[in-house]
């Protein structure tokens, strides 16, 4: 009786623990259980220990710490800094400091010091206020053209000395009233009164044109010629008058005396001429000699 073997076979159950994960039949389990488990657990092995490591460690991790530490300290400082900028200039929404920048322009409160040039349409105080222009040198406003950029006007005010370059300069009053003018042709005056204090007087290269001349105070009144003579012209009338001492005429050659049209007269008493018709006598009222029966006919 032949037995027939029995082929028997065996398995065996291997039973492992729940924490641990067979990682060469299952990688990608592996892996995400190690991302998932916050617990902290401890695998064993070092195949394990090995597979779990996750992030930079070793010198990589100290770089990086100092490296953020280093831009972190940069971010601290830059913002110290930016912080003590605005406080020492004194930043604020509506300008620097004592600068305010607006629609109108610029406003400063205080004095500003230029350093170069300053280039401005306008430049005024404030109300009540005084404006002030001080430098150690000198001062100099210059006016150009729109077209070309030729300097058209230009004022500069110096050690001692006040220079101005125009075609035409012209000083107004308050009013609007012209008050001098002066350009290539002519110089105007168009005060009531040109005063002239100084003891050497007045001096003219050439013609004056003129209403009245009078001396001021007890000082005496004289026209002086050097070199040439004294010519006094009027369309109407010439009359000269002294009201506290003599009417003198001094001439090196001869003086004369010319009436075109009338006759020349002079009041007795003030000496002071003054023309008449040709056809009538030599007669002033009150205003002229003083008297009306006190002159004489000198040209006829």
């Amino acid at each position: 009786m032949t037995k027939k073997k029995k082929k028997t076979t065996t398995s065996t159950t291997t039973t492992t623990d729940p924490k641990q994960v067979d990682v060469q039949t299952e990688p990608t389990h592996n892996y995400l259980k190690c991302l998932l488990d916050s617990a902290g657990a401890q695998y064993k092995g070092s195949l394990f220990e090995h597979e779990c490591r996750i992030g930079i460690y070793g010198w990589r991790k100290k770089f990086l710490y100092i490296l953020i530490i280093l831009i972190a300290a940069l971010v601290v400082l830059n913002a110290a800094l930016t912080l003590w900028i605005i406080s020492v200039l004194n930043f604020s929404m509506s300008g620097l400091a004592n600068m305010r920048v607006d629609s109108d322009g610029l406003t400063l409160n205080g004095n500003a010091y230029i350093d170069d040039h300053l280039f401005a349409t306008s430049i005024s105080s404030r109300k009540g206020q005084s404006l002030r222009l001080i430098s150690d040198d000198n001062i100099t406003l210059i006016a150009r053209s729109r077209t070309d950029g030729k300097v058209t006007n230009k004022l500069s005010i110096g050690n001692s000395r006040l220079r101005a370059i125009s075609n035409d300069f012209r000083i107004y009053g308050r009013d609007g009233r012209l008050l001098f003018g002066a350009n290539r042709d002519k110089v105007t005056v168009a005060t009531d009164t040109l005063q002239v204090d100084n003891l050497s007087g007045l001096r003219f290269s050439r013609s004056i044109q003129t209403p009245l001349i009078q001396s001021t105070g007890h000082s005496d009144l004289g026209l002086i010629s050097p070199e040439r003579r004294v010519t006094v012209m009027a369309p109407i009338s010439v009359a000269l008058e002294s009201r506290l001492g003599d009417v003198s005429a001094i001439s090196l050659q001869d003086l004369r005396l010319k009436s075109r049209q009338g006759k020349l007269c002079v009041c007795a008493d003030s000496g002071k001429l003054f023309t008449a018709p040709a056809d009538s006598v030599c007669a002033a009222d009150d205003t002229i000699c003083g008297q009306k029966h006190t002159f004489k006919t000198i040209i006829s």
